[in-house]
């Protein structure tokens, strides 16, 4: 029974991590939309986020399941990231970006401002 218990954790471990996974990947979106850059950039950001993500999910196969990558695993992982695709992701990094966009604009009209300041002070010196 203890096996069938511990395998069942392992389950819904992977279930929960593919989760965790999806919403620190939204928050990398929600920065990407305040924040423009190049495909170059973007690529570099996946890549590093992508190699985080093996590493923290290695570890907990390791803590789990002695490093056993079993099916099951596999499986409810990407069930995991789907389901919260489906019912949240897209929700949570719009409401998101709509809390955050008046503080934004804010942000660079005050920088637009500035630095309007900034040139005509040095043109006049």
């Amino acid at each position: 029974m203890e096996m069938i218990i511990s395998q069942l954790r392992y389950f819904f471990a992977s279930l929960l991590y593919g989760i965790l996974l999806m919403v620190c990947y939204d928050f990398l979106k929600i920065f990407r939309r305040c924040v423009r850059h190049g495909k170059i950039l973007l690529w570099i950001e996946d890549w590093l986020f992508w190699c985080v993500a093996a590493f923290v999910v290695f570890q907990m196969v390791f803590a789990l399941n002695y490093g056993m990558i079993r099916f099951f695993f596999v499986v409810s992982l990407i069930f995991g990231m789907w389901l919260y695709r489906k019912l949240v992701g897209e929700h949570l990094v719009s409401g998101i970006c709509a809390i955050f966009a008046p503080v934004h604009r804010m942000y660079v009209w005050i920088k637009q401002k500035c630095g309007k300041k900034t040139a005509k002070s040095k043109k006049s010196s």
